[in-house]
């Protein structure tokens, strides 16, 4: 990936085993993962499907990608109010 893309920044996470490096229960689905991106820009993913086509999954929507924006998902914005920001309503 290095190779490919050389001016860009990017990191590759081992999805089945991040729950361990974030001390967090393990996914129960791709999908689960996805919801627990922190932003929803990034909470993509595909899949090929019986027909061995590929099928988007985007548990977060696909509005905030063509819109360009960056937005925390759900789950970030609740991590970060209850376990760094106490009695801050986000």
């Amino acid at each position: 990936m290095r190779k490919c893309l050389k001016s860009s920044c990017r990191s590759v996470k081992n999805e089945p085993r991040i729950h361990i490096i974030s001390n967090m229960p393990p996914y129960s689905s791709a999908v689960d993962a996805l919801c627990k991106f922190p932003e929803t820009g990034t909470a993509l993913g595909v899949k090929l499907d019986e027909r061995d086509n590929l099928k988007l999954i985007a548990p977060c929507g696909i509005s905030d990608v063509i819109n360009l924006e960056v937005k925390p998902t759900l789950f970030l914005q609740n991590y970060r109010t209850s376990r760094n920001f106490t009695g801050i309503k986000i």
